[in-house]
């Protein structure tokens, strides 16, 4: 197996160490009101990691955390990997019975959280996410709902006896005695002890588990060791050309693979800052891009499109800011796109040194250069057989930067008998480059946000007015594709769609509840001959005669 060259051993400790010895006072997280340096990220996520030794956390504990984009979330991140603890970050747009469903799953230990997030009390939020925990008394925790869980940390005040402080704040000090601060523990862990800790990290090690929608109402999480997490971010950072000059607006979550995956990890490797705001505003994004001089912007496409529609309507001048430079040509499709997912560590083609070029008209729709060190198949979706160049079959990876596997999955469940990942992509390899034509699975890809259909249909079936849910995704402008649903009525219920909807977004991400929707008699629902739903009709009536309904 092929491996990219690197400087240091692939593991957290090494690589925040490196990053603080080559790059220290370069900005590496840069918000409006602060900014933090490697060497202070470094000294943060020591100080945070000491503190948690000192509670109990270990190697191989399961630390779920749960932040909007900043240097909170990065120093819980840091801290969390140097000790060998797997970090398990969960989105901030959950919903608490989403969020009970992943700490279940996940096992999590402990749980770190802010007190407040977007105005909103999140101690109360837990408290709704957990079962019992409103009146439990102080840690260790024992709830039968959630048999795992012992802890739950807050970077801020709490007056709940469940709760116990825990500063994220890279600016409260070197923290060196590495004291717990009042999670019942006294013992203090000095350097040489918590040095001692970070070499029993290797590379091998599990690191972190991203959540992301499965083919089931489970969440998949997909599993990252050390090794194969910083390599790719240093491979990536020196096939895109990234330097410690280059300077990113990161409006890709964290807690998914594009920002954490990319953008952080890139950054880690080559010494570049990442700009970012903890709740997107179209104003407060282009003044911190402005101010800081921004040469990239890493966006999903309905915030880019946000920002554009923004400039347009407020004329705001973003000439000065070098990310805004005219592409070399409009035509999108004459540019190198990429593709990756999740379980690839992101991208596995890419523009890399062709970023600039004007594609001639026989490339148009190219998904880029293959990353170097990355090995690719075509397969036969039907026999698995290897299909040659310029013929259409599933995408399929295989090499050091593929995951390690799937959380609760065995690895014949992941991978094939010759350790090939079966990506679900439709594509062909020509010249070098990867073309890609779609999904071969029924993922719902929406707004750059992966949606399971079945999750969304066990929800909305789950009412007494709902007999049958059909979920699929359908042509978008904005969205890519967007969740719709055609309902079936239980017997003798009538289905209000609106009512429907909104009861739905209690239990939903917002970016999971269907835009459109179709109610069907029973015999309007089309089905195959096996009985189950036909789900290529379905779509099609959603796209002739689905209404968008507007549930909140």
């Amino acid at each position: 197996m092929e491996l990219p060259d690197l400087d240091y051993r692939p593991t957290m400790p090494d690589v925040i160490r490196h990053a603080a010895a080559t790059f220290g006072g370069n900005d590496f997280i840069v918000m409006p009101d602060r900014r933090m340096s490697f060497a202070a990220a470094e000294a943060a996520s020591r100080r945070v990691g000491k503190q948690l030794l000192a509670a109990g956390v270990a190697k191989g504990t399961r630390v779920g955390f749960m932040f909007p984009y900043g240097t909170e979330w990065i120093v819980a991140w840091l801290a969390t990997a140097r000790i060998g603890a797997v970090g398990m970050p969960f989105s901030t747009s959950y919903k608490p019975a989403e969020l009970r469903k992943a700490l279940r799953f996940g096992d999590v230990d402990t749980l770190l959280v802010p007190p407040t997030m977007f105005g909103q009390d999140l101690l109360a939020y837990v408290e709704d996410a957990v079962p019992g925990l409103a009146e439990a008394g102080p840690e260790p925790l024992r709830i039968p709902a959630l048999p795992l869980l012992r802890h739950v940390r807050v970077s801020g005040p709490s007056d709940r006896p469940w709760a116990k402080a825990l500063s994220l704040d890279f600016r409260a000090g070197d923290g060196s005695d590495g004291r717990d601060n009042g999670s019942g523990g006294d013992e203090a862990i000095d350097d040489e002890f918590f040095e001692a800790v970070e070499a029993q990290v290797t590379p091998a090690d599990l690191m972190i588990t991203i959540f992301t929608s499965g083919t089931t109402s489970d969440p998949k999480g997909v599993v990252h060791t050390h090794g194969n997490f910083l390599r790719h971010g240093a491979n990536l950072a020196r096939f895109a050309g990234l330097t410690a000059d280059s300077r990113r607006l990161c409006a890709m979550p964290f807690f998914w693979i594009g920002g954490v995956g990319l953008t952080v990890n890139m950054a880690l490797a080559v010494g570049s800052a990442i700009l970012c705001v903890e709740k997107f505003e179209p104003e407060a994004v282009l003044d911190l891009m402005e101010a800081e001089g921004a040469t990239e912007l890493a966006v999903w496409p309905q915030l880019g499109q946000r920002m554009q529609h923004y400039i347009a309507e407020s004329g705001r001048d973003v000439s000065k800011i070098p990310a805004f430079a005219p592409p070399p040509t409009p035509d999108f499709e004459l540019r190198h796109n990429s593709l990756g997912m999740t379980e690839t560590m992101g991208p596995h083609s890419a523009p890399g040194p062709e970023a600039d070029r004007v594609l001639p008209e026989d490339m148009r729709g190219s998904f880029g250069l293959l990353v170097p060190h990355v090995q690719h198949r075509i397969a036969d979706p039907d026999t698995n057989a290897t299909l040659g160049e310029g013929e259409v079959g599933e995408v399929c990876i295989r090499g050091y930067s593929v995951m390690n596997g799937l959380y609760k999955r065995e690895r014949h469940e992941t991978f094939d008998d010759d350790g090939w990942y079966h990506t679900g992509d439709k594509g062909e390899i020509r010249g070098g480059y990867l073309y890609f034509y779609g999904r071969l699975s029924e993922m719902i890809k929406t707004s750059g946000s992966n949606v399971a259909p079945r999750e969304v249909e066990l929800a909305l079936e789950s009412f007494p007015e709902v007999g049958l849910a059909v979920v699929v995704g359908i042509p978008d402008a904005e969205r890519g594709e967007a969740v719709a649903a055609a309902l079936v009525p239980a017997p003798a219920m009538s289905i209000d769609a609106v009512e429907t909807l909104r009861r739905v977004a209690d239990e939903l991400s917002n970016y999971k509840v269907p835009r459109r929707v179709l109610v069907l008699e029973d015999g309007e629902m089309p089905y195959l001959a096996n009985g189950k739903p036909d789900r290529l009709t379905v779509r099609a009536l959603l796209a002739e005669r689905a209404a968008e309904v507007q549930w909140r």
